[in-house]
């Protein structure tokens, strides 16, 4: 989470699929968020929206605009003029990943396949015991942990046997609305 934002689903489990690394991505400074769609372009399938927290002017020449726009899946970029300003950069999606992208909109992040499970954990630096790695492998200690996190006091929630471990994501979630971004503006105003 940068600021305010939290992190979409797709920041986790679809941007490894344009390969590279975190780094490359700019992930834990310039990187915003990911998305799978944008308000202006609703319905289209197929691409991936990065936002990123550098304005249009400036994003070419920075480090991480210089890498992404020479990648083979890079289609564009846009500013967005809110406060600062910022750039959006689109990628298309390789229809390689077509299983995965239903399994990710169906919320079964452990029905990936094995293939993209490994892809995911080494995008992320993931090691063995780690969240992720559980949530990919419905480790039963990940469960026992995360039904310890969600149960308040007086009320024991068991997560049924099966059932994946992270929650299945929204379109409205997944979709980059310039309204939240405002949002964003005013409480760093506020702060």
């Amino acid at each position: 989470m940068i600021g305010e934002i939290t992190r979409t689903r797709a920041c986790v489990y679809i941007l490894p699929m344009l390969g590279e690394s975190r780094e490359y991505f700019g992930y834990t400074s310039e990187l915003m968020n990911v998305y799978m769609f944008e308000e202006s372009y609703p319905g289209i399938d197929g691409y991936v929206y990065l936002l990123y927290s550098i304005n249009e002017i400036e994003f070419e020449a920075s480090q991480v605009g210089m890498r992404i726009t020479k990648h083979e899946n890079y289609i564009a970029y846009y500013g967005i003029c809110i406060g600062k300003g910022y750039t959006m950069v689109v990628f298309e999606l390789s229809q390689n990943y077509i299983y995965d992208i239903k399994k990710f909109w169906e919320g079964k992040f452990s029905e990936f396949t094995d293939f993209y499970k490994m892809a995911i954990l080494d995008f992320h630096g993931a090691i063995n015991d780690s969240v992720l790695h559980g949530i990919l492998g419905k480790l039963p200690k990940i469960k026992t942990d995360l039904e310890k996190k969600i149960s308040g006091a007086g009320a024991k929630v068991t997560i049924p046997n099966g059932m994946d471990l992270d929650s299945k994501p929204f379109v409205t979630t997944e979709t980059f609305f310039s309204k939240n971004l405002r949002k964003y503006e005013q409480k760093k105003v506020i702060l």
